[in-house]
């Protein structure tokens, strides 16, 4: 037997929208996390660049805004 959900209720969007503010919040935390080191160094350069690189916490972080997106 096939049973049918109703498609009535607030809770069915609910985890799609709780999802898509995460991922907003995920995003927002790296790009501040990139102007903050930005404006601390006086812009990013390629020895910067890859110094952020070498670090496991930035791969990871980058890792994370990269699933979000």
């Amino acid at each position: 037997m096939v049973t049918r959900r109703l498609a009535v209720g607030a809770h069915y969007g609910l985890r799609d929208w709780l999802v898509q503010r995460l991922t907003a919040l995920v995003m927002a935390a790296y790009t501040l996390l990139l102007l903050a080191v930005a404006l601390w160094n006086g812009g990013i350069d390629y020895p910067l660049w890859t110094a952020l690189f070498r670090n496991a916490a930035f791969k990871l972080a980058s890792f994370v805004f990269m699933v979000a997106l």
